[in-house]
């Protein structure tokens, strides 16, 4: 019982790990991207 709990313990670590890197991308890498695609050339 206790090597199935340390592996789901492991496994909610990279889950959450891969959720705050995501958030992080979404909130600052997105929008710069987004803003250089859609700008216009004037």
């Amino acid at each position: 019982m206790c090597d199935i709990g340390r592996l789901f313990t492991e496994f909610s670590l990279t889950i959450a790990a891969a959720v705050v890197f995501s958030s992080l991308v979404a909130l600052t890498l997105s929008p710069m991207l987004a803003s250089k695609i859609l700008k216009s050339n004037d």
